[in-house]
């Protein structure tokens, strides 16, 4: 009896130990942040290459197979995006996909010649991971470097006076555009892909993480962010609530954060300015779907390691602090703005109030005009022997530069405009087809502009590929235009956007829709092709129509002959008056300078 309950035991234990054997064997090895090294911590002054960093996401995923995915990025007819030379479009994912989970989108490498936040997301993320830190409640997407093409032009060279890393990349992308000046027109297929997945995941919180050119001064870490931007009870939430949690959490670290450092004039002491960034910028285009946005600007002057850390440990204070705000419900969840109806005001475009001065604590250097030992002149020098520690202005308040007091319900734009289509596509607008009973004209007016004037922001020169339009002058055109409803199948010529079914972006499509607007899409030259006359007379042969022109509608000819008596340019010019007789007729082209978007409001 006692050798069998031996034996039986003895059977027991094998098995027991088998079954250990095979758990040990399917549970994964937890990784060690050993294991996990990236580059930079390896050598400090070092910043990973584009191939380091991509291998580096891989090699994580793959260490967390449950936690972490490395994807490219797909649109919404599941095709893979790719950037502008053709490299995949990836991102690192950390968290499962949840709807009803918030997400947070952190940007680096849009500048890759200011390289910290590439190194430091790397370091989060895993410790994130091997921590299981956060995850739990919010979701994180990080872009490993969106600027691809500027990230593999690398080189010790690319930002004179920055201390470190030993090589870094471009600024300009391989068509030489500015991602950062790139997001409202979307000219590159990196900004259409990082648009895509912005739509898709719609983020509570974005970070741009960027380093600083200017003024010298003792800080590592300056920020700003697109708060003022938001619905009045979000943006006072995050900056009386969230953004002051924020800092005093840094601050505990012992990394002191500063405003941005955008001067007024030449040296600190002249004043910070919170300036206005329109949507061509991440914050001002983010600032269009009330999503909150900071873009974090450590100092180009101080040492990279130091800079890797500080964008670190503010990403980190961002993190915590969120985390808890979301489990405790007080983070405000929303994306898009509510427009309760088409009277509703809006304001578009803001300008900094310098009547309105506030001050800021700041610690700077003293700044001085010394010989240059370069040139015959002086040069600006920051005395480091001279530091300072005092209230210097700070103007922070906006005025609104453009309002409208009412809304269109939507929007009639060019089916053959297939650059515009892409683009509204890319932000995930819904588009209909246009039919004869889509606008009841009984109850809607239509109307489009005729294109006055305006001038070239830049002259004769270009700006980010682009003639840039700015002080657009219009005169209101009312519908029944027949480019509209003259041809047979207006559905061949038009698309219809409805503003209901696009709530959450009404405020982006009003913008990009009214030619006034800073960052328009009229301004960016999307429909300089409606600025280019076609038809065209001679003015030979129009001296003949133009008397029985003239004769045949009174109200032409008084308002002919009060302009001879009241311009005495016009009527010294007699191809001037030819030509206002032809503009004034049935022959004029009714198309030439005529904004080819028409807007349709209740009556």
């Amino acid at each position: 009896m006692m050798i069998d309950k031996i034996v039986k035991a003895s059977i027991l234990s094998y098995f027991l130990f088998c079954l250990n054997i095979v758990h040990c064997q399917d549970k994964p090895i937890k990784p060690k942040v050993e294991d996990l090294i990236t580059p930079q911590e390896k050598s400090k002054n070092y910043s990973a290459s584009y191939k380091e960093v991509m291998d580096y996401y891989e090699k994580l995923a793959n260490s967390f197979p449950r936690k972490a995915f490395f994807y490219q990025v797909d649109d919404a007819d599941n095709q893979l995006l790719s950037t502008d030379d053709g490299y995949p479009f990836k991102v690192f994912r950390i968290g499962e996909v949840d709807n009803t989970r918030p997400n947070v989108l952190i940007i680096n490498g849009i500048h890759p010649g200011e390289p910290e936040g590439i190194d430091a997301s790397m370091q989060i993320a895993r410790d994130i991971l091997i921590k299981n830190q956060w995850n739990q409640v919010f979701n994180f997407y990080f872009i490993p470097i969106y600027n691809v093409e500027g990230a593999l032009r690398r080189g010790s060279g690319n930002r004179p006076n920055q201390d470190g890393p030993e090589k870094m990349g471009f600024r300009g992308n391989s068509l030489n555009l500015d991602l950062n000046r790139d997001f409202i027109k979307m000219d590159s297929k990196n900004t259409k892909a990082l648009v895509t997945l912005f739509h898709q995941i719609k983020p509570v919180l974005v970070i741009d993480n960027h380093t600083s050119n200017g003024a010298d001064y003792p800080y590592t870490m300056t920020q700003l962010n697109n708060s003022n931007q938001l619905e009045s009870n979000k943006r006072k939430y995050i900056q009386d609530n969230f953004l002051p949690q924020v800092f005093n959490n840094y601050n505990q670290k012992n990394y002191p954060i500063m405003e941005y450092v955008d001067l007024k004039n030449k040296i600190p002491d002249s004043g910070i300015v919170r300036n206005y960034y329109p949507p061509r910028f991440s914050q001002g285009y983010f600032g269009l779907f009330n999503t909150f946005a900071m873009t974090i600007e450590t100092h180009k002057f101080k040492p990279f390691p130091q800079r890797v850390i500080t964008t670190y440990n503010l990403m980190h204070s961002i993190f915590e602090v969120l985390y808890h705000q979301i489990k405790q419900n007080k983070y405000p969840n929303t994306f898009g703005f509510t427009f309760n109806a088409s009277n509703q005001k809006i304001n578009f475009d803001f300008k900094v109030n310098f009547k309105k001065k506030d001050s800021i604590l700041f610690n700077g250097y003293q700044a001085e005009n010394i010989p240059s030992q370069a040139t015959s002149g002086k040069r600006l020098n920051y005395n480091h022997n001279k530091p300072y520690k005092k209230f210097i202005p700070f103007y922070k308040t906006w005025d609104t530069v453009l309002s409208v007091n009412e809304t269109p319900i939507g929007y009639l734009i060019p089916k053959s405009d297939s650059k515009l289509i892409e683009v509204l596509k890319a932000n995930y607008i819904t588009i209909d087809n246009y039919t004869n009973s889509t606008i009841q004209n009984d109850q809607n007016k239509i109307i489009s502009f005729k294109i006055k004037s305006f001038k070239n922001t830049h002259g004769l020169l270009p700006y980010e590929g682009h003639y840039l339009h700015s002080d657009v002058s219009l005169d209101t055109v009312f519908s029944n235009n027949p480019f509209i409803y003259n041809p047979e199948d207006p559905s061949s010529k038009y698309l219809w956007i409805d503003i209901n079914k696009n709530q959450d972006k009404a405020y982006f499509i009003h913008y990009i829709f009214n030619p006034k607007a800073q960052d328009s899409y009229f301004n960016w030259n999307f429909f300089d092709y409606a600025l280019s006359q076609k038809e065209y007379y001679s003015d030979y042969a129009f001296e003949d129509l133009a008397p029985n022109i003239l004769s045949s509608d009174p109200i032409l000819k008084d308002k002919f002959n009060n302009k001879m008596k009241s311009d005495s340019i016009f009527s010294f010019h007699p191809e001037q008056q030819l030509d206002f007789i032809y503009k004034n007729s049935k022959y004029a082209e009714q198309t030439d300078n005529l904004y080819p978007v028409y807007l349709i409001y209740k009556r």
